[in-house]
């Protein structure tokens, strides 16, 4: 609490004494009768209980309802003999009703006991009346039987919620959702919606951000019902937290903007004040500075009025960013340099950190390196000395900048490689999925100028050993989170390792990260150097533990210990997964200039190609005039080919003659169909080279590994096209008018997003296509599911690990804000014409159990997801690797339906009839349609492109 508030309530205290009020608090020498529907107000005072009574007959019960208006209580009933009946309260705040049944076995005088329910807020204000006397009921018993069991449950709940470990929160999770059960047969909204919002926080710690986000949306609407408009704030915030989480800022904004209204409405400035601080903040995210400044402009002097120092300091850290990021770094430093004055008067060291920082950076922008240099190694001591990781790497960064401006390679290199050591350690640390992704595409710029500086030394000591480095550094910067989840696909947990060791090892983990964000929360305020002591001192204990347990889970699985560690590939690893007809072109791009390593089997050499805005400038333009198919468009567009290929693939040209690329892109470049570019002989590179497509060199060598995995697939191929999508569709009964109801599924969540309506036009080629390709495989190995049997049922429930090949020909949702909603559609209806669910998201996909060779989406823009910097395009085709397949082959755009059946036609001729590796086959299908006249252009057999293994 601050000083402004204390000294509120100091002031109400003498004032209730000066005009000789007598209040029950004060005058309460015995307890106070409480008559039918006549409210008392009341109050508490240093902790001191207030007491009640009421009288009653035998099998009668009452409603004793207490309303907080200025403190948190708890409510205990005792019998005529003075034993304790029930004790409930629930932490609310100070605001919010309190209920409990008074249940009397016999007649006599009941008393109600009125307490502090959190100790650190021993006073304040409240009412309190009997409601109601009824007659006893069956029911009545049964919710008091319910309170007992949520009263004797809820401290084992909050004890294990604020505990370190996963494990114990998932433990609480439990409790809470028994506690939320019981709430409901209690038929207390309150208490289950304060069960939901315990649910919802443990998600959120956990990282399962989806949960969280459901659950907080209905804990937000709890709260609004029981009319509870404080904790209608903080559930709109916590909607917000998960929405910036997401990266859905424009909606974290709109949660912001209504816990701001609430604030007013209830003249509550502190949570204004935070709501308008956080729309600057999203505004700052979303890149919009402009609009940023006047909230943050808007907050500063409310925080400055309540005499919130921290809050006010960190306005103005605000407030400087968003002049910097407009380019007025004048008044940038000017507004650091008084948050940093205003830090160091009141102690907080976090904040002290953070400004020297932001100093160091923004004289480095305008050119002055020596108070750059300065700042940062005052922050860099000070960050070093409370072991705050999440400044240290930053501060490294910026010393390795101006390091590298200075001509000194070594020391900047350096500075890098104490950075990464902090990077990799943080991200070893992050167990979940989401998490650990989101992360790694915040600190690519290091990995960025860590391989430029190494290229730059190389060139400057003509030492080839640079060169393997900056690449292996480029092959730790991609696709780490895919090569974890196909690690973690293959590792059979209960093979040769203790279950209970792993267990252990998550925990330490989880602990570990838990201490470290409670280290930063005291950091960030007035913490003493004890406290920073002692946590230090526990972190250190628990590393060392985790190290010891690793060394044991090591010896005894290997497999496990390094997807734990999640180590990336040598230069020379990765050149033996390459044979004499196969190159590997990598391409990293960067701020200041780009660069390809080409590697074969016993050789690596590297191009250095232009900044990264020129590439993405000519790729999407070159992409859209595809994609769009325009006569008029069609000399541009060969020019474009003719440039991009001299751009990316000239220099090298002379070493990939006749062989197969294998092609790590990043960026824009994944969307980029590369076998549809120009070399210098205006051939196509489709004419000369298969090309296959990897996220990283390192995602192939996890999938051979996977690959020596027990392969079940003696038929051939599984097709599933042609579902039923529309309700009009002519093969539903017309007697059912079917209307799909796809209200809180992923689908109808997709459909919401992408702005699509509930009907999918019927793909009437892809029978055909189907038809096509089941004509090259033998009959009884081929299975054909077409119309209302290309449904989820057929999809889930038959044993897809059978066949080598699945093919889907269907239509697909690529959602690239929220990837995990991405999917493919099968039927939505069946032969009676009733909606049923046809919709496998991503998520669906991941839970697949696959052994096959090659899966094909024969869907549109199937190859594509949502771009992460860092980890590359999350999106369909990665879910399908993950789930079993070797390769598979999708689009890059929305395909025309009658040439992807022809094309697919061709493809498997040459694929099954013809027996041609599938790379192989699908280059032949591409050269073939562009011999066909309608089929010559790009767009129509271009689109198509193979991911993952070629063999």
């Amino acid at each position: 609490m601050n000083k402004m508030y204390k000294k509120s309530i100091l002031i109400l205290y003498f004032a209730v004494i000066y005009s000789g009020l007598n209040t029950i608090s004060y005058s309460q020498s015995s307890p106070v009768s409480l008559t039918l529907q006549t409210p008392v107000e009341s109050e508490i005072i240093d902790g001191k209980p207030s007491q009640f009574v009421i009288r009653l007959s035998a099998n009668q019960t009452a409603r004793i309802v207490a309303e907080q208006t200025g403190a948190d209580v708890s409510l205990t009933s005792y019998d005529p003999a003075g034993r304790k009946m029930l004790e409930w309260g629930l932490p609310l705040g100070r605001v919010g009703s309190e209920e409990i049944l008074v249940i009397a076995e016999e007649a006599g005088e009941y008393r109600i006991e009125v307490t502090p329910g959190n100790r650190h807020r021993n006073y304040g204000e409240f009412g309190i009346k009997l409601a109601e006397i009824r007659q006893t009921t069956e029911a009545d018993l049964t919710k008091n039987k319910a309170a007992k069991e949520i009263s004797f449950l809820m401290p084992e709940a909050y004890r294990l919620a604020r505990r370190d470990t996963a494990a114990e929160r998932r433990t609480a999770v439990e409790k809470w959702t028994e506690i939320l059960k019981l709430s409901r047969i209690k038929e207390d909204k309150t208490a289950e919606t304060r069960a939901l919002n315990a649910i919802g926080s443990l998600y959120l710690d956990l990282g399962e951000l989806q949960k969280a986000l459901d659950i907080q949306v209905q804990v937000l609407e709890g709260w609004r019902k029981l009319n509870n408009r404080r904790l209608e704030i903080v559930a709109a915030g916590r909607i917000a937290h998960i929405w910036t989480e997401l990266g859905e800022y424009k909606k974290a904004i709109a949660a912001y903007i209504e816990g701001k209204k609430i604030s007013r409405e209830i003249n509550s400035k502190i949570e204004e004040a935070d709501s308008i601080i956080n729309i600057g903040a999203s505004y700052l995210l979303l890149k919009q500075p402009g609009k940023a400044l006047p909230y943050f402009e808007e907050a500063l002097p409310m925080y400055v009025g309540m005499k919130v120092p921290l809050l006010e300091a960190s306005s103005l850290n605000f407030i400087g960013r968003t002049f910097v990021a407009l380019n007025d770094y004048g008044t940038g430093i000017g507004y650091f340099q008084k948050a940093l004055k205003l830090s160091e008067k009141e102690g907080f060291r976090g904040e002290i950190v953070k400004n020297f920082l932001d100093l160091g950076k923004s004289y480095n922008e305008i050119g002055d390196s020596e108070q750059a240099y300065a700042y940062l190694t005052k922050a860099f001591s000070l960050a070093k000395e409370l072991d705050n990781r999440k400044y240290l790497i930053p501060i490294n960064y910026q010393l390795a900048v101006i390091e590298s401006e200075r001509g000194n390679l070594d020391k900047a290199i350096e500075n890098l490689e104490h950075g990464l050591k902090f990077i990799e350690k943080t991200r070893g640390e992050l167990r979940n999925k989401a998490l650990r992704t989101s992360y790694f595409s915040t600190v690519q710029n290091f990995y960025e100028l860590y391989t430029d500086l190494l290229i730059e030394r190389s060139v400057k000591n003509k030492n080839p050993a640079d060169i393997e480095l900056a690449f292996e550094v480029s092959e730790r910067s991609r696709s780490r989170s895919l090569v974890d989840l196909l690690q973690e696909a293959r590792v059979d947990f209960r093979k040769n390792v203790d279950t209970k060791l792993i267990e252990k090892e998550r925990d330490l983990a989880d602990a570990i990260n838990s201490k470290y964000l409670r280290r930063e929360r005291l950091l960030n305020g007035m913490p003493k150097q004890g406290q920073i002591d002692e946590i230090n001192t526990e972190i250190n204990d628990l590393e060392i533990e985790l190290e010891r347990l690793n060394l044991q889970i090591r010896r005894e699985n290997p497999r496990y210990a390094n997807l734990i560690r999640s180590e990336t590939l040598s230069t020379k690893e990765i050149q033996k997964l390459l044979d004499k007809e196969t190159v590997l072109l990598e391409y990293k791009l960067g701020k200041k200039r780009s660069f390809l390593w080409l590697v074969t089997d016993n050789s690596i050499d590297f191009y250095e190609l232009p900044k990264r805005d020129e590439i993405e400038t000519k790729t999407r333009r070159f992409y859209d005039l595809i994609v769009s198919n325009k006569r008029e468009n069609a000399d541009e567009r060969r020019i474009l080919s003719k440039r991009l290929g001299e751009t990316l693939l000239s220099k090298a040209e002379a070493k990939f003659k006749g062989k197969r690329l294998v092609i790590v892109a990043e960026g824009i470049l994944q969307y980029l169909p590369f076998s549809a570019l120009q070399s210098s002989d205006k051939n196509y590179l489709t004419d000369k080279n298969e090309t296959v497509i990897l996220p990283s060199a390192s995602v192939l060598a996890q999938l051979r590994e996977n690959q020596n995995a027990v392969n079940k697939n003696n038929k051939t191929i599984a097709i599933f096209a042609d579902p039923v999508v529309d309700r009009e569709d002519s093969r539903i009964a017309k007697k059912s008018n079917p209307e799909l109801n796809i209200q809180n599924t992923a689908l109808s969540q997709n459909l919401r997003d992408l702005r699509f309506d509930e009907n999918f036009p019927r793909l009437l080629a892809s029978r055909a296509e189907a038809g096509n390709i089941s004509k090259f495989a033998a009959k009884e190995k081929t299975s054909l599911r077409m119309g209302f049997d290309a449904n989820l049922e057929h999809i889930e429930n038959a044993d897809l690990e059978q066949y080598r090949i699945l093919h889907f020909a269907t239509h697909a949702l690529l959602n690239t804000s929220r990837p995990e909603l991405s999917g493919l559609v099968f039927s939505l209806y069946d032969k009676n014409g009733q909606p049923q669910n046809g919709f496998l998201s991503l998520s669906d996909v991941y839970n697949l159990e696959l052994s096959s060779d090659l899966v094909v989406l024969s869907a549109c823009q199937t190859a594509l997801g949502k771009d992460v910097r860092g980890e590359g395009l999350i999106g369909l085709s990665r879910g399908f690797l993950y789930a079993g397949s070797k390769k598979v082959v999708a689009s890059l755009w929305k395909v025309d339906d009658s040439a992807t059946a022809e094309f697919m036609k061709i493809f498997y001729r040459n694929h099954l009839e013809k027996e041609m590796p599938a790379s192989a086959a699908l280059r032949q299908a591409k050269l073939e349609m562009k011999k066909i006249p309608r089929y010559q252009a790009p767009f129509y057999w271009s689109a198509f492109t193979l991911l993952g293994e070629w063999k």
